[in-house]
């Protein structure tokens, strides 16, 4: 254990192995557990080509800073943002390029009723990120570390490696300059690609803010979750070494942005919100919507779920800064199955949770028509003697031409007896 450094000694930290790579489980007071693992980054601060203000007073861009953003535009070299944290699986039949939820180095959003499995969806993306090789970085101002990593467990994270991947940060208090010294020393040597701030109502309390309140709660998205997706990783002297080698061969090249991490706020909705109707938009002040500079989903459950029974819970586009998903649409599904016994090997499997993509409209349609097809099919194996012609079928059924030869296509076809 390691305690918060004093204001003369604000920017070191330490641990009983100075190799450690420090990662905050739980501050308490003045106290900060750490967690010991991988070696730490060497690391080396240059210039990025960052696009620069010149002060905070004029915010006005510097002209060589302007032109060499348009120009990255203009020619592609700054491809325009996508949403590439949270992988959505296709549903079977849909040949689609699967999207993803969130994006990085932005503020997104998923707001719900208590209950409608917020907290799930958010543990389903940092498993994803998790087994993508990735690490996150869990802002908790709800639970316990216990339940956090329960869940985890649950849904079939590797408990030795665990405390590695998903970080636990339990604040007390306000983030002070004192604890953001801490987080951002997390944030540069753990470098998640995901940070999930449960849930924004608690996290509003704890800093004094009032949710309705609009200059409260902007104040708290600009100071807490913008500062976090805006925090860029430092680079490390192998980065330098490399674009080095570019820059003999190419002068004018700069090198790539550092990503931030995708930052998700977990927030609340009014019960018609929830329901269906209302706005699209968490409880409180707009400034929360007005904030979000990435995605905002509204979450509905529409089946519940528990310890003993399947159910899922749907996404609703509420906002897209950046146009991938549609205002209004349903962009995924959450599907939660709880742990179970497989019969033919007696081995329990975990939890299973699945963020799936809402098949395109093509999709669904043909699965309409093959679902309605098989019932059309069914009525046709229930017929006793079995249909003969398609006349028969007309006359036992009351179908038209068409339809009574399509269906008693299809079901000599299943039957393996040929056309007529």
């Amino acid at each position: 254990m390691s305690t918060l450094p004093n204001n003369e000694e604000s920017a070191s930290f330490s641990s009983d192995d100075p190799n450690d790579k420090v990662k905050v489980v739980e501050m308490v007071g003045n106290e900060l557990f750490l967690l010991p693992s991988k070696q730490p980054t060497e690391t080396v601060a240059v210039h990025t080509e960052e696009p620069r203000r010149t002060s905070g007073a004029s915010g006005l861009l510097r002209p060589s800073t302007a032109e060499h953003l348009i120009q990255g535009i203009a020619t592609g070299a700054r491809r325009a943002e996508e949403p590439t944290v949270g992988l959505l699986a296709l549903p079977a039949g849909d040949d689609r390029d699967p999207l993803s939820l969130l994006y990085r180095g932005r503020v997104n959003g998923i707001a719900g009723e208590s209950g409608s499995g917020k907290s799930w969806t958010a543990m389903a993306v940092a498993l994803d990120e998790i087994e993508s090789g990735n690490s996150v970085l869990y802002v908790d101002y709800e639970d316990s570390a216990e339940g956090i990593y329960t869940r985890a467990l649950a849904a079939g994270a590797d408990p030795d490696t665990l405390a590695d991947d998903l970080i636990y940060f339990s604040p007390e208090g306000k983030l002070d300059e004192e604890a953001w010294t801490v987080l951002e020393h997390v944030l540069d040597q753990v470098q998640p690609s995901l940070v999930v701030i449960d849930s924004t109502g608690e996290a509003l309390s704890t800093h004094g803010a009032n949710p309705n309140a609009d200059e409260e709660v902007a104040e708290w998205f600009r100071t807490v979750p913008r500062r976090i997706a805006r925090h860029r990783p430092p680079v490390t002297e192998e980065q330098e070494r490399k674009w080095a080698k570019v820059r003999d061969v190419r002068p004018h090249w700069h090198p790539p942005r550092p990503e931030g991490p995708a930052v998700l706020v977990l927030d609340h909705v009014t019960k018609s919100s929830s329901e269906g109707g209302g706005s699209l938009s968490p409880i409180g002040s707009q400034r929360k919507r007005a904030a979000i500079d990435g995605t905002l989903f509204i979450q509905r459950m529409k089946e519940p779920f528990s310890r003993g029974a399947e159910g899922y819970a749907e996404l609703v586009v509420s906002k897209d800064r950046h146009g991938h998903f549609r205002l209004g649409e349903k962009a995924a599904v959450l599907r939660v199955a709880p742990d179970h016994e497989t019969p033919a090997t007696g081995t329990l499997e975990p939890l299973s949770l699945t963020l799936e993509e809402v098949p395109s409209t093509e999709v669904q349609k043909a699965a309409r028509a093959a679902s309605k097809l098989d019932a059309e099919v069914a009525k046709l194996n229930d017929m006793d003697p079995p249909p003969r012609s398609k006349r028969d079928v007309m006359d036992r059924t009351g179908w038209g031409d068409k339809k009574a030869l399509d269906v008693l296509r299809a079901w000599r076809e299943r039957q393996g007896l040929d056309h007529e």
